[in-house]
């Protein structure tokens, strides 16, 4: 497919939410580019001189995220442009830069302003000058598009590598694998069942009340989750109490695992048009995640799976995600929503 009419669709999406003529979604478009056609979409859009600033930058995301025929690193002329033109730009972007895009921002960052500016965009370039570089600031510069960070001078990296993705089930069979239905084990401050999620590797589920307003930790016990006893109320979750007793319902929707391969950045973003239920692979991010540090040993733990929430139920919004700590059983899910 020629640039101007990837251009075209990508612009339909954003403007209308639909694409005529074209019955694949666009991730998928992204993902058939050949080496040469991402070559040319690249230059084409970096030339164009009628498309805003953040409308090129929903084509390089598209870009970063889907197109790998071209190879692992998407070229460092789009990077250059980029730090050209603006560093107002979405880290998730950097995922696909070379390690020598690091050094790059690092040269860049000459000012105080500047740093602020970069270290959401270095955190997306995992190399030991960017370990070498963030290690020596103070920003919690892990919870941004990286998935990764320093533990005992080590990059660790904060996510799984085999992606399984979940789609909405016709039937009202439940799927082993995403059981989406309340246990009987119930939430340590609003005393409302927790909801099993996920249960693959290990149960992933959580109060889905209490954890809108603070991270909740579980453990394992007798091959299910938990309450942890760590749990400590915060000021917010204390100051909706009210709200949170009234309880939720019980989950509407039915999950099915999907066919569908998927690589690790697939669902990194909920600026493109693809489905972010799923375990493993990248975090979709809002704005931050809040990776939790395990209750018991300290370390920062790993991020399992997230959900949506309109895939709980048919009025649902934002996003649950899950976190492991793989040393000590321990699990945790927090929230977050535009």
């Amino acid at each position: 497919m020629n640039a101007d009419r990837m251009l075209e669709l990508t612009m339909e999406l954003l403007e209308g939410g639909m694409m005529s003529g074209e019955i694949k979604p666009l991730y998928k478009l992204y993902e058939e580019l050949s080496p040469k056609e991402t070559a040319e979409l690249i230059d084409y859009t970096i030339d164009n001189q009628k498309m805003d600033s953040w409308d090129k930058q929903v084509v390089y995301l598209y870009l970063a995220l889907y197109s790998y025929q071209i190879g692992e690193y998407l070229p460092d002329k789009l990077y250059a442009h980029l730090m050209k033109e603006t560093w107002d730009s979405y880290p998730e972007i950097f995922l696909r830069a070379a390690p020598q895009v690091a050094e790059m921002l690092i040269d860049a960052a000459q000012t105080d302003e500047m740093r602020d500016q970069i270290i959401p965009l270095l955190s997306a370039v995992r190399s030991e000058k960017s370990a070498e570089f963030l290690a020596g600031t103070d920003h919690r510069w892990e919870d941004t598009a990286g998935g990764w960070c320093l533990e005992k001078g080590k990059i660790k990296e904060l996510y799984r590598e085999e992606v399984v993705p979940f789609e909405e089930s016709p039937g009202t069979e439940e799927d082993g694998w995403v059981p989406l239905r309340r246990i009987d084990r119930l939430c340590g401050f609003c005393r409302h069942p927790l909801t099993l999620i996920f249960n693959q590797k290990e149960p992933l589920g959580s109060c889905l009340v209490c954890s809108c307003y603070q991270t909740i930790y579980t453990r394992m016990e007798q091959g299910e989750f938990a309450w942890h006893e760590q749990n400590r109320k915060t000021e917010i979750l204390e100051q909706c109490m009210d709200r949170v007793l009234d309880g939720y319902p019980n989950p509407e929707r039915k999950l099915k695992r999907s066919k569908e391969f998927r690589r690790i950045t697939y669902s990194a973003s909920i600026m493109t048009d693809i489905s972010h239920t799923q375990l493993g692979g990248l975090p979709c991010r809002f704005d931050h995640l809040d990776y939790p540090d395990c209750p018991d040993c300290g370390e920062k733990m790993i991020f399992a799976g997230q959900i949506e929430g309109q895939d709980i139920w048919e009025w649902g919004d934002g996003m649950y995600y899950f976190y492991v700590c793989e040393n000590c059983n321990n699990g945790a899910c927090n929230y977050d929503q535009t």
